[in-house]
């Protein structure tokens, strides 16, 4: 018999045990989850590296973690989307220029097999590249596009696009969808 959280995820509450196998009753599998910080929000793309790192796009948490062994050894991203000075007033849209290793939906992410990791930064309509230390390298804007998938696009005015998949090649070519 289980309950269900607040996401609607269906956990089995169990009882830990300490080293003399007494119950403590504290085995309650949200908070864990939590306290790891593996708190997902609507994540859209998993990448595996080539030395068995696992690097999750957590979009609606505007932020990518790398993974080892089920540990969060790095996070980036700030988890507000495209920073907290970056909103236009005229139209709340968030500005195409937004500080570096800030995120606003990213939806994919890659790894390369030195282990940099690139960002689908999709509403910020970029691509982020970061060293394998976190370190922010580089960034770039797709070409412009005359129509999006996107229905908050009311404009048919060319505009840069919106990445939303990534991948790197062995040969250290980058694809973009």
């Amino acid at each position: 018999d289980g309950d269900d959280d607040e996401n609607g995820d269906r956990y089995e509450k169990k009882e830990k045990q300490d080293k003399d196998g007494k119950k403590d009753g504290s085995g309650n599998r949200e908070k864990q989850r939590k306290e790891s910080g593996l708190e997902f929000k609507k994540p859209e793309s998993v990448a595996v590296g080539a030395s068995g790192n696992i690097y999750v796009a957590d979009t609606g948490n505007n932020r990518v973690l790398r993974l080892k062994d089920g540990i969060v050894t790095l996070t980036l991203g700030t988890g507000r989307p495209g920073g907290e000075d970056d909103e236009d007033e005229d139209d709340g849209d968030y500005n195409r220029s937004p500080s570096t290793g800030v995120f606003h939906q990213p939806a994919g992410v890659a790894a390369d097999a030195a282990g940099n990791i690139y960002v689908a930064d999709t509403k910020n309509r970029r691509v982020q590249k970061f060293g394998p230390d976190g370190s922010f390298l580089l960034a770039f804007t797709l070409p412009p596009v005359e129509h999006s998938r996107y229905e908050d696009d009311e404009d048919d005015e060319p505009g840069p696009g919106r990445p939303d998949g990534i991948a790197v090649d062995g040969t250290g070519d980058i694809y973009v969808a």
